[in-house]
């Protein structure tokens, strides 16, 4: 199966991505990894307002046409502020992650019987 992991990042002015975050994406694997781990941290100066959002998605096709897409919001929001900046850190609500893992569990299903035929793809969206 072959996956194509990308991450677009929606960011206020003299903003980044870190080269850190963009291997752990490479190295992730939409399958196995747990969505309760899953985060995203938005960091800003304070001076700056902002209203921020972070989502996932997970998406497959089969050989057949069949398609599976979800999407979830990392709604759980914590914000902490530090000399001037303030860090909003999205997390995925318990049901979204369960929303996942079920995608998860039938992605690796279609996986199991039709193999390499399965296209999928992993996606990180904040800003």
């Amino acid at each position: 199966m072959r996956w194509i992991i990308g991450a677009a990042a929606f960011l206020a002015a003299g903003s980044n991505v870190p080269t850190d975050t963009l291997l752990a994406l490479e190295a992730l694997d939409p399958l196995t990894a747990d969505p309760a781990g899953f985060a995203i941290a938005v960091e800003r100066q304070s001076s700056v307002p902002l209203s921020t959002f972070a989502s996932v998605q997970l998406s497959a096709t089969r050989p057949s046409g069949e398609t599976l897409e979800v999407t979830e919001t990392l709604s759980d929001i914590t914000t902490t502020e530090r000399r001037n900046r303030i860090r909003e850190t999205h997390r995925l609500s318990e049901e979204g992650a369960g929303r996942l893992r079920q995608a998860q569990s039938t992605i690796a299903a279609w996986k199991a019987s039709d193999g390499d035929g399965v296209k999928g793809s992993f996606s990180v969206n904040a800003g």
